[in-house]
């Protein structure tokens, strides 16, 4: 991650030393193995995005997964509804379709420690 964005990513890491980073990615995961952190031993990493957008197979990487591939399915129902009705066109109202998230456990978060009892 050779970009003035991995630059400070990297400067904010190693003044801030934090436990777990957050990012919308994994490159920034793979910027901080670059830079000679150990996933998860030293940090650990999450993603917004874990999984494929195309096949929905996760990485090692843990994080949310956002099952885009459903999300698909609903939005095409929608519009073959809208179609099949004639809606046309902005609507005031428009539908929105959410789905559920789920996390994904992957290899780049340190496992929770086991409770004393």
């Amino acid at each position: 991650m050779e970009t003035r964005i991995g630059t400070a990513f990297l400067e904010w890491v190693n003044r801030n030393v934090p436990d777990v980073v957050v990012g919308f990615h994994g490159g920034l995961c793979t910027a901080l193995e670059r830079a000679g952190y150990r996933v998860p031993e030293d940090i650990g990493f999450a993603t917004l995005h874990a999984g494929n957008r195309l096949d929905e197979r996760p990485s090692r990487i843990s994080g949310i997964m956002g099952h885009h591939g459903n999300l698909r399915l609903h939005a095409l129902e929608v519009m073959d509804q809208q179609i099949r009705h004639h809606v046309r066109g902005p609507q005031k109202d428009p539908l929105q379709v959410l789905l559920p998230a789920s996390w994904y456990e992957g290899e780049t978060i340190r496992p929770a420690p086991m409770e004393a009892g």
